[in-house]
């Protein structure tokens, strides 16, 4: 799940080169859910830390613009069972219970989540 400017703290190791090296540009315009959600005005609505993909092995993102019901959600290979955690499955649920659909993708497995 990693990426290789990965640094050894977590943290991309060219980050402030993002905005200026076209070849990052797809790295300076994503944001999964978590980081999407450290901007909002409402600091109620923003995830907490231990939401992060580098914690919890589940990276959620972005919507589909063609679609914005569905939800990518990418978990990390060597930890299979991370999005089956409490508060990771709660969330995902919440989401199909608004009205969300979700589309996991788990090594090589891909399905939809219905709950």
């Amino acid at each position: 799940m990693l990426c290789w400017w990965t640094g050894v703290h977590g943290g991309c190791e060219r980050h402030n080169e993002k905005a200026t090296d076209p070849l990052l540009l797809a790295c300076h315009q994503f944001k999964c859910v978590w980081l999407a959600s450290q901007s909002h005005e409402d600091p109620e609505k923003r995830l907490p830390r231990r939401m992060r993909p580098d914690q919890t092995h589940v990276m959620m993102g972005p919507q589909e613009p063609s679609d914005n019901t569905l939800l990518y959600v990418h978990v990390d290979p060597e930890y299979p069972d991370a999005w089956t955690e409490p508060e990771i499955f709660g969330y995902l649920k919440d989401i199909i219970k608004r009205g969300g659909k979700i589309e996991m993708f788990v090594g090589e497995e891909r399905f939809m989540l219905n709950v």
